[in-house]
């Protein structure tokens, strides 16, 4: 995982591995919920939609069971951002 090893790089200097990965953990279904909620609002052109929609892919059953230790599962959020740079 290379990407994610360059972001996280300074923390990982300053304080250690192991906060990066949880802040890694931590920040992926975030960052996971608003590329979904962009790629809704953009499908459906409605602000609610794309609420509702970002937040159940953001924070679904599979983001909240890999989350405990499966890190390249969870970081999917270029996903849906590929999916709105083709529509």
């Amino acid at each position: 995982m290379p990407l994610p090893a360059l972001i996280a790089a300074p923390i990982t200097t300053a304080f250690g591995p192991m906060v990066a990965y949880n802040i890694l953990c931590f920040a992926a279904p975030a960052f996971s919920a608003w590329a979904g909620f962009l790629l809704c609002r953009d499908i459906t052109a409605d602000y609610a939609a794309g609420m509702v929609g970002g937040y159940v892919f953001g924070f679904s059953a599979y983001m909240l069971a890999e989350i405990r230790g499966h890190l390249p599962l969870v970081l999917i959020f270029p996903v849906p951002l590929a999916a709105l740079l083709v529509s």
